[in-house]
């Protein structure tokens, strides 16, 4: 259950919520937030003024309800995230909408109305949303309804089918549990679907839907692990091993290796004063492309790095689509 306010229908804003704060603690920085809306939005638009009321406390306002006109108590809805961390990066969270996303949209102004925030629910809120519908109604001077005069109904969200496996999704969590900070994907190299995508630490998105308490924000934005940053695709990293494809691509693009030809691994290679070692310390001996990438031998692509030169290895990355957005 939640809490509204209607300007239009309460001579005095402030002394109906002081009232109110005497009945459900509301403090005064709520006070001063449900006035400053109050002042912005049309005198005929509610206000949320509380959240999560509990029984009792609908009951001790309801018996109060002549003291307290424009006040109306509604029953309302939020988004339920049975996985809670599991999914959290992927599917984002909804929350209410700020002063900063109004657009002039009325829809956008109701009491309650939440908006995808991130993740799956940001990029495709419009979709989730589906039509709004609508109800007028006939009130008495204390705002209570006294009968619906028009409705009309609105239009279910389209579903968005996402290729996630969630027992692997789960696994995948499990397995970055006991790291202080990771990412990892898992995908289908026959297509390209993603099969699982696990940032840690993660949050729970479930705090965000009826409004996050000022504690919790402070400790989720305040941690050095960034548990609301998705660092599976927000995150720039070095990539490894799998960027020696790339080097392999540049040289044979350019003309200036071949496939079949062969450098000598001893394990490492030495550069000015500098020894840059191989992951095989006793080298690999013989290696040519198919084997260098069979067994990831290091030496291999410091000698044809050399060969290649950096700007044709940037330009293959390029054309690769390394640091370019993703879409996801």
């Amino acid at each position: 259950y939640h809490i509204m306010i209607v300007r239009e229908q309460t001579p005095d804003v402030r002394r109906t919520l002081e009232i109110l704060d005497q009945i459900i603690e509301l403090g005064p920085d709520t006070i001063e937030r449900v006035e400053r809306d109050a002042a912005r939005r049309r005198s005929f638009v509610p206000v949320t003024v509380r959240d999560n009321l509990t029984w009792d406390e609908v009951a001790r306002v309801g018996v109060n309800a002549p003291d307290l006109p424009g006040l109306i108590i509604d029953a309302g809805r939020s988004r339920d995230y049975p996985e809670g961390p599991h999914l959290a990066h992927t599917l984002g969270y909804v929350a209410a909408v700020s002063e900063k996303e109004l657009t002039g949209d009325p829809l956008l102004e109701l009491p309650g109305f939440t908006i995808g925030k991130s993740g799956v629910e940001k990029v495709y809120d419009l979709a989730l949303r589906g039509t709004a519908g609508t109800s007028q109604v006939e009130v008495n001077a204390l705002g209570r309804v006294i009968r619906e005069l028009e409705r009309e109904e609105g239009d279910s969200g389209n579903t968005v089918v996402m290729t996630l496996d969630l027992e692997l999704q789960r696994y995948t969590n499990q397995r970055l549990s006991d790291q202080e900070s990771a990412a990892a994907v898992v995908m289908d190299i026959h297509n390209g679907e993603v099969l699982a995508l696990s940032s840690h630490p993660a949050y729970d998105p479930n705090a965000f839907t009826n409004g996050i308490s000022h504690k919790l924000w402070n400790s989720l934005v305040n941690n050095p692990y960034a548990p609301l940053s998705n660092k599976a695709v927000n995150g720039t990293y070095a990539p490894g091993s799998t960027f020696k494809m790339c080097v392999a691509l540049a040289g044979l693009e350019a003309g200036i290796i071949s496939p079949n030809q062969k450098f000598f691994c001893n394990g490492h290679l030495d550069l000015g004063n500098a020894r840059f070692h191989c992951w095989k310390r006793g080298g690999h001996g013989w290696m040519n492309m198919h084997d260098s990438i069979k067994h990831s031998c290091d030496v291999y692509y410091y000698e044809i790095s050399q060969k290649i030169g950096i700007d044709r290895i940037a330009a293959m990355a390029n054309k690769l689509g390394l640091g370019e957005d993703t879409g996801i």
